[in-house]
């Protein structure tokens, strides 16, 4: 009902399809028939397509994001899950590398970008905090920098980023105080 909810206040500005069992074709048709600026997949993992191996089929779902993305001058977004290995307690550094991609090996290699989230609370036990200090890691980037990271905020409640504006409003809301 929320996607249906969200789609009727976007309108055709966005289209949300949370069938089950979809495919990286029915993907390619949705693009050609409403030729979207963007298209986000989340997750890839749960994508039907088939192949001999994990790796194998991760990859050539990506490549088909990649190809898409290409054909119709639009950006590609494919979220795919980290394995455990950053929640281990001997790890001292939780922040996510390009190992902890979850069967990673041709996603990785497609990937133009690859982007992480870090919320150091989110290792935290207790109470979540409302705003949560994050890190936006970008540790791929084919066409600029890379390991570059941009500190932010994280609305828990509104489950999105503070913009910079909102930022600023509050550093001279605190500056005031």
């Amino acid at each position: 009902q929320a996607s249906a909810d969200l789609m009727n206040v976007y309108e055709d500005r966005l289209i949300i399809d949370d069938r089950s069992r979809l495919t990286s074709e029915d993907i390619w048709k949705a693009v050609a028939r409403y030729r979207p600026d963007a298209i986000v997949v989340d997750h890839i993992s749960l994508l039907s397509d088939k192949a001999d191996s994990e790796i194998k089929r991760l990859g050539n779902i990506t490549w088909g994001g990649k190809q898409i993305a290409k054909t119709y001058n639009l950006v590609s977004v494919y979220l795919q899950q980290l394995n455990r290995n950053t929640e281990q307690q001997s790890r001292k550094d939780r922040r996510p590398t390009m190992a902890d991609l979850r069967d990673s090996g041709e996603t990785e290699q497609n990937a133009d970008t690859v982007t992480f989230i870090y919320r150091p609370d989110y290792y935290e036990i207790g109470e979540p905090k409302l705003i949560s200090d994050t890190e936006l890691i970008i540790a791929k980037n084919r066409n600029g920098e890379r390991n570059v990271v941009a500190k932010t905020k994280y609305h828990m409640l509104r489950q999105w980023f503070y913009t910079a504006r909102e930022l600023e409003q509050e550093s001279e809301v605190r500056r005031t105080r």
